[in-house]
């Protein structure tokens, strides 16, 4: 279960950098701060497949680097998140 602890005002990465650590997966959608249950066993397992699988075919090829969470990644000035996996690939120049 997710919880929305919204709050009146647009929370941005000052306030997100503000929360305690406390060992929860806190997220800010839309300037609203969400708090997030540990994930499941099932959705481990998948993550580590998928970690795996994106680790042999992106960074060793290499087309990229692989980071796993907890990994902050501001969308927007009021959209935070941690994704559990999030893969970022290398300049490609296009040949003329």
């Amino acid at each position: 279960m997710v919880t929305n602890t919204n709050t009146s005002r647009k929370l941005g990465y000052p306030g997100y950098a503000a929360i305690p650590d406390d060992g929860l997966r806190h997220e800010i959608i839309d300037g609203d701060h969400y708090v997030n249950p540990a994930p499941t066993l099932y959705h481990q397992a998948v993550s580590k497949r998928l970690q795996h699988q994106l680790y042999t075919r992106i960074e060793l090829a290499p087309f990229g680097v692989l980071y796993y969470a907890p990994c902050d990644v501001q969308l927007s000035q009021h959209d935070i998140v941690q994704p559990d996996l999030l893969v970022v690939v290398r300049s490609v120049r296009a040949h003329a």
